[in-house]
């Protein structure tokens, strides 16, 4: 573990600028193998990955973006491996909260697609974390987990009394799925498009795919660049939009059923607008004053950051994937 967070990606705003060059020429886009890029700039460094506190800091590396399938991606020296290995190391610290509009979509799209069903369905949650999102499908369908760290894993059979898998090996091979759900996940995947082929080959002729994930390409990801709220954890690592989904399944003979934006959290319309003055304001002061002003405005807010845009805007996108049937 020592080893692999003194995995340093060295790079100054100024160097970036004198090196250019070179540098781009040493990137390539993980999910289409294009070295078209454009980098967007350096992401900060930071000390937490997971929800869980490392040290040392982890360096934030570049926000590029495939100039050919329209992926952002965070490059930096760490690797896939190097990222299961930090997953896989006890529970995450995060609070799961409930108030959560991708679960909401999920759970609905399930009722109403699986409505007139008559045979058993069969469900598998992919990154299902501690099984939280398992725990609310109702038990008449077969519900099904697979999660690298095996900690959480744990937890999750424990809670559920579920089967949950640590790895697409232990999946028995004749198994297939009507359904295939990824929440919050593809972004934690160096290569969204190596990430959904292995899911396409699991699922029934007739079975669907459903993602939810951050939109790379929201207005305000584009207006705020690399201070926008979903590139500073040093997890995510590729982000995908609706042009990118769009560009991926028309490519792999995919018909896309829904496609839509959505927010994050439902809250009211007065606190939406005053987090969105509150990312303006954020987005011009250095981000070493941002505890002490969080501080000033709620003492009981031991956040040492703002999150710039989130829960401002439609960030999130929801899509529903299936095979074309030839």
């Amino acid at each position: 573990m020592t080893k692999l967070l003194e995995k340093r990606y060295n790079l100054t705003e100024s160097s970036i600028e004198t090196n250019m060059p070179d540098t781009k020429k040493k990137i390539v886009c993980n999910s289409c193998n294009n070295n078209l890029i454009r980098i967007i700039g350096k992401l900060p460094d930071v000390n937490e990955f997971a929800g869980k506190s490392i040290n040392p800091s982890l360096s934030g590396g570049l926000l590029v973006q495939c100039k050919t399938c329209h992926l952002k991606f965070r490059h930096s020296e760490l690797e896939q491996s190097d990222l299961t290995d930090l997953y896989d190391g006890g529970l995450s610290e995060w609070i799961v909260t409930e108030n959560r509009n991708d679960w909401k979509l999920l759970l609905s799209y399930i009722n109403q697609h699986f409505t007139n069903q008559t045979k058993k369905i069969s469900i598998l949650d992919v990154g299902c974390n501690r099984g939280e999102i398992l725990a609310k499908i109702d038990d008449k369908y077969n519900r099904y987990g697979l999660e690298i760290n095996s900690t959480a894993a744990e937890f999750a059979r424990n809670r559920s009394g579920l089967v949950v898998w640590n790895s697409y090996d232990e999946i028995p091979t004749n198994m297939k799925f009507d359904m295939i759900y990824s929440t919050d996940v593809i972004e934690h995947l160096t290569s969204p498009a190596s990430f959904i082929k292995p899911l396409l080959d699991l699922l029934k002729d007739d079975g669907v795919l459903v993602l939810s994930t951050g939109d790379a390409d929201n207005f305000l990801s584009n207006l705020f660049g690399i201070k926008w709220w979903y590139y500073y954890f040093p997890e995510h690592v590729a982000f995908i939009s609706r042009k990118w989904v769009k560009l991926f399944a028309n490519s792999n003979n995919l018909t896309i059923n829904r496609l839509v934006r959505f927010y994050y959290h439902d809250m009211s319309i007065f606190k939406r607008f005053r987090l969105l003055v509150m990312s303006f304001v954020f987005n011009i002061i250095k981000s070493d004053f941002h505890p002490m002003i969080l501080k000033f405005i709620n003492k009981n807010n031991t956040s040492r950051r703002f999150q710039i845009g989130k829960g401002v805007s439609q960030d999130h996108i929801f899509v529903v994937m299936q095979k074309k049937i030839i």
